[in-house]
């Protein structure tokens, strides 16, 4: 009488492995379910990719990040890595100003400018 074949991993089924891992959001049962083996059996025959599956995933999603941020083609990706890696923030001052009625809003270029005239006006009469 013979018993079930013996289960030989692929090199899909440890990259599925891995994916699922690096993912958390599946279970050993589950995974052992889409790869077709036993919960037992996954942690036998992919001791490694269960092990490894998360840094892999994590260091191949910070390459992309990396590659992004410096090619100069997604300045979002550059802002973001500069806030996460050298704790740049955004400006948390906002200028305001108080207009001629009274009303607070922010300072615009062209209250600058408004300013500056009334200031060189006021120098030349004066």
């Amino acid at each position: 009488m013979a018993g079930r074949p013996k289960f030989e991993p692929t090199d899909q089924h440890r990259q599925a492995v891995v994916l699922m891992v690096g993912s958390g959001s599946f279970t050993h049962d589950e995974m052992a379910l889409v790869i077709g083996c036993d919960a037992k059996t996954l942690r036998r025959a992919f001791r490694q990719e269960l092990d490894t599956g998360v840094a892999k995933l994590n260091a191949k999603v910070v390459q992309t990040m990396f590659q992004m941020a410096t090619s100069g083609n997604h300045p979002g990706m550059t802002a973001m890595w500069l806030k996460c890696r050298l704790r740049w923030r955004e400006p948390t001052t906002d200028h305001r100003f108080v207009d001629a009625q009274g009303k607070d809003r922010p300072f615009l270029l062209s209250d600058a400018d408004q300013l500056i005239a009334a200031s060189d006006a006021a120098d030349a009469a004066g």
